[in-house]
C-alpha cells in the first residue's frame, strides 16, 4: 500500500477536485483497500491497482466526505476489472466512485452497485466512468438488480450498462425507507448497451418506486441517457412515485416504453424514441394524473396496444394501488409522430378497467406519415380533449386536427445513421413545431456496427468421424458448416451446440443410439449456440440401442442466453417413452426465433414439439416466435405440438406461433386428448392445415386466449378430429371445412380434391 501526499489540484480521470491537502492510497489487494478505507478522511483518494486481480473482491465503502472534499475511490490508471463475486456498496456522504469495471461475473448476494452499506445510507454520492458487461446470474429467473439507490441526492452518470439476461430490473431507485424518499436521484449521460427480452415480468430496465409508496414524491431525474436495443419487457423505465423527471433521453430500436406506472406529476420531455418501424418498439404509456408529455419525438414506432407510439390507460375503478388509477388532468403538447402506428386513449378498456380518462389535453401535436395511423378514442366520452394538432394524412383530420400540406417528405432512416439523419431532417421540416435547441441528440458507438472478421471453420465428416465431429462442435466458431456424409451415425453421447452452427446432410443421415445407455438427446444446444440443421433423419428406436430422450433438446437446467433453431427436411421418429420429444425446450430457456419446415414427426409417445416448460402461471414462456410449416404429423400417440404461457401477465409480447399447411394424421386420439395446444399465445395463426382422424376424443386445437390476443384459425379441414376449444370462441375463420382429405402418397392432395389450391394463399390446404 503506497500513500502519497498531494498538495495541489489533482485532475484524477474524469473527476476534478479541489484539495489542500489530500491523501492519495494505491492498494494492491482487498486487505489494503478495506484498510484505506477505513482510515480516508475528506480528499482522500483510493486507488486500485490495475496490475492487481480483483477477483471475488466485494467493497464496502463507507467514509464520510464533504461536498468540497469528497472522498475518491476509483481505478487506476485507466480502469480496474473486478469479476467474479465482485461488488460495491456505497455508505455514507460525499463518496465518488469511478473506473471501475464489472465484468465476467456476478454479485451472489447483493447488488452489483448499492447506494448503502449494511449501516449507513448514501448521500450526495457518485458513481461515475463504470461498466458492467457480463454479469448476469447463471439462471434466467435467479433475479437479481444490478444498481439500487437508497439515500438521497446520489447520482449515476457516465457509466456503460450491458445486457442483462436474468431476471430482476437493471436500475431500482428505492423509496422503501423514509430517508430515501423525495431523494433527488439523478441517472444520467449512461449508455444502456442492451436488454435482452426476458419473456416475462420483471424486465424493466429502470424502476422509480414501488406500488406501495407510489403516491410519494422521489423527485429522480433520468436525463441524456442512450437506450439502445432495450427489449426486456414492456416497460423500459417504470415509474411507481411521483414528480419525477424522464427528459433527453434517446431510445434506440427498443421493444418498450416510458411507463408512468404509479404515481403522479412526472413529465416526460425532449426525449427521442426512433424505431425505425420495427416491431413491437414504443414509446411513451401513462397511467394515473398530472403528467406533462411534451416535445417528445416519436419515430417510426410500430408497437401496438401497450407498445404504441402513445398510449393512455383506462383505469380500475376504486382501483387498488398495484392496478390502474384514473388517468385525468393529463397534457401531452408539441409531440412530433413520424411515421407511427398506433395513439390510443383508453387502452386496455375491459370488464376491469371501465374507468375512462378525463381532461387529458392533446393539443399542439404533429402526425406525420405515409399510411394512416390509428388513432383510437376507446371510448369517446369527451375525456380526451383534442385542439390544434396536425397531420397530414387526410383520413384522420377530425375536430381539434387541421391539414397540413401533403408535400411533407418521408425519410427513410438507415440503421448506422439514423440520429443525424432524423436531426437534419427535423432542422429543414420541423423547426416550428419542435423546439430542436431543447433536444440533446446521443449518437452511437461505432462499436456497434463493427464487424468481427473471425475466421470461419468449417468441414466435412462421415459416420466413422464421430470423435473428430464432436471435437468440431467444441472447438467451432459462429457460423461453422458441417457437411455430413451418407450413413447411420451411431452415437454414443449428444453432441452440445455452444457455437451458431449449421449442419447439413449431404445424403440419407440417419442419427441413432449406439450404446445401450438412455442419452440426453442428439443435439443440445448449451450456451451461446444455435443450430440450423437438414437432411437428418432421428431415429430414437434403433434395435437392441438405448433410450434418446430428445432430438433437439435445450440443457435440463436451462439456458442464460437466447439461441434460435432452425430444422428442415428432417424426421424425427419412435420417440416412444411419454416424456421424450423430438424437439423441445426446457424450463429456463429461450428460443428467439424456431422454424421447422419440410420435416415428419412419426411413432412418437411425448409431445412432437414441446414448448411447454413453464408451470408458474407468471407469464413466463419458452419461445418468442415459433414457425411450423409443410410438416407432417402422423401415427403419433402423444400430441403434435404444446405451447404454453400461463397466467394473464400483460408485460410481454409472446409468444407468437404460425401452423401453416401442415398435416395431422392419427395424432392423439386418447380421451380428453388434444393435437395443437396454444395456452396463453398472445398471436397465432393455424392456417391451411388438415386434422385428420386426430385428437378426436377431445380436441384438435385448444387455446385459453385472452380478450387482446390474436389469434386465428382458418382454412382448414377438420375431419373425424376433435374440436377447436376456444374461450371468447371469435378465432374460428369463414373458410374451415370438414371433408375427407382422400390423401395420396406422402399425404399430398389430388387436383380433384376439393383442398386443391383452396389454400390462403391459393395453394393446397395441407402439404404444397
Amino acid at each position: 500500500m503506497i500513500k502519497v501526499v498531494l498538495k495541489r489540484p489533482v485532475l484524477l480521470f474524469i473527476l476534478v477536485m479541489s484539495i489542500t491537502e489530500a491523501m492519495a492510497t494505491l492498494v494492491y489487494n482487498q486487505s489494503e483497500l478495506v484498510a484505506a478505507i477505513k482510515t480516508a478522511k475528506p480528499g482522500d483518494s483510493i486507488l486500485l491497482s490495475s496490475t492487481s486481480k480483483w477477483q471475488n473482491t466485494v467493497i464496502n465503502f463507507e467514509a464520510i466526505g464533504t461536498k468540497d472534499n469528497p472522498i475518491v475511490l476509483a481505478g487506476f490508471p485507466n480502469a480496474v476489472i473486478l469479476s467474479g463475486n465482485s461488488s460495491i456498496a456505497i455508505g455514507g456522504d460525499y463518496l465518488e466512485v469511478s473506473n471501475l469495471y464489472f465484468i465476467n461475473g456476478f454479485a451472489k448476494e447483493r447488488a452489483v452497485i448499492e447506494f448503502r452499506t449494511k449501516d449507513k445510507l448514501a448521500n450526495h454520492c457518485r458513481i461515475t466512468n463504470c461498466k458492467i458487461e457480463n454479469y448476469s446470474k447463471p439462471t434466467r429467473f435467479d433475479s437479481d438488480s444490478w444498481i439500487i439507490f437508497w439515500g438521497k441526492y446520489n447520482r449515476f452518470d457516465h457509466n456503460y450498462i450491458g445486457d442483462k439476461l436474468n431476471g430482476g430490473c437493471t436500475i431500482i431507485v428505492e423509496l422503501n425507507d423514509a430517508k430515501s424518499q423525495q431523494n433527488f436521484h439523478s441517472i444520467d449521460s449512461n449508455f444502456i448497451a442492451g436488454r435482452s427480452s426476458l419473456a416475462s415480468n420483471t424486465g424493466e430496465t429502470i424502476r422509480i418506486g414501488v406500488s406501495r409508496y407510489s403516491m410519494t414524491s422521489s423527485n429522480t431525474i433520468v436525463k441524456d441517457n442512450l437506450f439502445y436495443h432495450v427489449n426486456g419487457e414492456v416497460e423500459i423505465i417504470s415509474v411507481k412515485s411521483c414528480n419525477n423527471q424522464i427528459i433527453n433521453n434517446t431510445f434506440f430500436e427498443c421493444e418498450g416504453n416510458v411507463v408512468l406506472r404509479h404515481g403522479q406529476n412526472t413529465t416526460v420531455a425532449n426525449n427521442i424514441f426512433i424505431g425505425n418501424n420495427k416491431p413491437y418498439t414504443g414509446g411513451v404509456r401513462a397511467i394515473d394524473s398530472g403528467h406533462v408529455i411534451k416535445n417528445n419525438v416519436f419515430v417510426g414506432l410500430s408497437g401496438n396496444r401497450f407498445r404504441s407510439a402513445f398510449t393512455v390507460m383506462n383505469a380500475v375503478p376504486n382501483s387498488l394501488p398495484s392496478r390502474y388509477l384514473h388517468v385525468k388532468d393529463v397534457t401531452i403538447s408539441n409531440n412530433l409522430f413520424l411515421n407511427c402506428e398506433n395513439i390510443l386513449f383508453g387502452s386496455g378498456k375491459d370488464v376491469e378497467r371501465t374507468l375512462a380518462p378525463s381532461n387529458v389535453v392533446f393539443k399542439n401535436n404533429t402526425i406525420i406519415g405515409q399510411k394512416k395511423i390509428a388513432i383510437i378514442d376507446f371510448n369517446n366520452d369527451g375525456g380526451i380533449k383534442l385542439s390544434n394538432n396536425s397531420t397530414n394524412i387526410a383520413s384522420i383530420v377530425k375536430s381539434g386536427f387541421q391539414l397540413t400540406p401533403k408535400n411533407i417528405p418521408i425519410p427513410f432512416f438507415t440503421t448506422q445513421n439514423a440520429i443525424q439523419q432524423l436531426k437534419n431532417y427535423l432542422e429543414q421540416n420541423f423547426s416550428a413545431q419542435i423546439n430542436l435547441k431543447e433536444l440533446h441528440w446521443l449518437t452511437l458507438p461505432n462499436s456497434i456496427f463493427e464487424t468481427k472478421n473471425n475466421e470461419v471453420k468449417n468441414g466435412v465428416f462421415g459416420p466413422d468421424e464421430l470423435i473428430q465431429l464432436t471435437n468440431f462442435f467444441a472447438s467451432a466458431t459462429d457460423n461453422s458448416i458441417v457437411e455430413l456424409k451418407s450413413g447411420r451415425y451411431l452415437l454414443t453421447k449428444e453432441f452440445v451446440i455452444t457455437k451458431k452452427i449449421v449442419v447439413r446432410a449431404q445424403g440419407n443421415v440417419e442419427f441413432v443410439n449406439g450404446t445401450d445407455k438412455t442419452i440426453n438427446g442428439f443435439f443440445i444446444i448449451g450456451e451461446g449456440g444455435s443450430l440450423d440443421i437438414s437432411g437428418v433423419t432421428f431415429n430414437a428406436n434403433f434395435k437392441d440401442a438405448g433410450d434418446v430422450q430428445a432430438g433437439i433438446s435445450t440443457p435440463k437446467d436451462g439456458l442464460l442466453h437466447h439461441y434460435t433453431l432452425k430444422v428442415s427436411n428432417c424426421i424425427f421418429k419412435d420417440f416412444n417413452e411419454s416424456g421424450y420429444n423430438p424437439i423441445r425446450g426446457t424450463k429456463n430457456s429461450l428460443a428467439d426465433k424456431i422454424e421447422i419446415s419440410d420435416c415428419q414427426f412419426s411413432g412418437s409417445a411425448g409431445t412432437c414439439i414441446d414448448f411447454s416448460a413453464e408451470k408458474e402461471d407468471k407469464g413466463i414462456y419458452n419461445v418468442e416466435d415459433l414457425l411450423i410449416e409443410n410438416c407432417v404429423f402422423y401415427n403419433n400417440l402423444g400430441p403434435a405440438i404444446n405451447v404454453y404461457r400461463g397466467g394473464t401477465d400483460e408485460s410481454t409480447t409472446g409468444p407468437s406461433v404460425t401452423i401453416n399447411h401442415c398435416v395431422f394424421d392419427n395424432v392423439d386420439n386418447r380421451e380428453q386428448s388434444f393435437v395443437v395446444k396454444l395456452l396463453g399465445a398472445q398471436y397465432a395463426r393455424v392456417t391451411n392445415s388438415i386434422f385428420n382422424n386426430s385428437g378426436s376424443g377431445g380436441r384438435s386445437i385448444w387455446f385459453e386466449e385472452l380478450s387482446w390476443d390474436d389469434i386465428k384459425v382458418d382454412y382448414c379441414n377438420f375431419y373425424k378430429s376433435g374440436r377447436v376449444q376456444t374461450f371468447h370462441n371469435k378465432l374460428l375463420g369463414k373458410h374451415n371445412i370438414n371433408i375427407d382429405p382422400h390423401f395420396q402418397s406422402g399425404y399430398k392432395i389430388s387436383k380433384t380434391s376439393a383442398l386443391y389450391k383452396k389454400g390462403a394463399d391459393a395453394e393446397n390446404i395441407g402439404l404444397k
